[in-house]
């Protein structure tokens, strides 16, 4: 499981690269660490999800970075995500494992889960924290079966 997890992160860190090498300062941007230690990473992602999971979604969603409030489609959109998960999935009924995973510029909160309506499906929920410490990607992704 922790494999598409760090493919997730690879993929995001050369979208973000790419995106980078378009103006001069991508060297500069290169050479930035995640100031967050992992105990702040996962303390955060952990409160993070929680209100995400209570529908508490504002805080959290200015949280995000500029070009992910963009990709959610905005507030509403990911208000409506949500609702539409919990419809479809119900709450979290179990969590079954929490970890920071780190890679180049960026450390992730990932919280493995099943959820009510679904018990023998399971979920990563991911957030992953920029240089900025903003977050640079949120979602859901399907981990497999129990």
């Amino acid at each position: 499981m922790k494999r598409l997890v760090l493919a997730l992160l690879v993929l995001l860190t050369f979208s973000v690269q790419a995106q980078g090498n378009k103006s001069s300062s991508s060297l500069h941007f290169q050479q930035i660490v995640n100031p967050m230690t992992d105990a702040q990473v996962l303390e955060r992602g952990r409160k993070l999800v929680l209100d995400f999971y209570a529908v508490k979604l504002e805080d959290l969603f200015n949280l995000f970075s500029p070009d992910l409030q963009v990709r959610t489609g905005g507030l509403e959109a990911f208000r409506t995500y949500r609702l539409n998960g919990i419809e479809a999935y119900g709450q979290e009924l179990e969590m079954l494992e929490e970890e920071v995973i780190a890679k180049d510029n960026f450390k992730a909160y990932v919280r493995t889960a099943v959820f009510e309506k679904r018990p023998n499906l399971v979920w990563y929920v991911i957030c992953a924290f920029d240089e900025t410490t903003a977050i640079a990607y949120f979602n859901i992704e399907f981990a497999g079966s129990r």
